[in-house]
């Protein structure tokens, strides 16, 4: 059987109205049940989650990331400081050892990100 030129756009046609038709129910349904997984889950009987208890144990810890920090000025000094050590470490001096970067004598180098530039 051979397929005309029109018999071909036509099949293209059905085909990508069924590919986009397929594409709307798949993210419909996956707005759906995200939204509505409490709902879905109550009623097929079903849980996401275990609360696992230890029946030897006197008290439960539910901290499971406990701060080394009592009071939020500690955790901001030492958030500072560790921002000052990554700075130290990470700061590079860009230096032209035997004609590396082939600069001219003066140049007026800029560096942003990835991309640099000699005017």
């Amino acid at each position: 059987m051979k397929i005309t030129k029109i018999g071909n756009r036509t099949l293209w046609r059905a085909l990508c109205a069924v590919f986009i038709l397929v594409l709307i129910l798949g993210v419909a349904g996956d707005i759906v049940t995200k939204g509505w997984s409490g709902y879905i889950n109550a009623v097929l009987g079903v849980s996401n989650t275990k609360v696992v208890t230890d029946e030897n144990a006197e008290q439960v810890d539910s901290d499971y990331y406990k701060s080394d920090y009592t009071k939020p000025e500690d955790l901001k000094t030492a958030a500072v400081a560790a921002a000052k050590e990554i700075q130290a470490e990470g700061t590079v001096l860009l230096t032209n050892k035997n004609n590396a970067f082939r600069l001219p004598k003066t140049p007026r180098l800029h560096i942003f990100r990835t991309a640099w530039w000699i005017p």
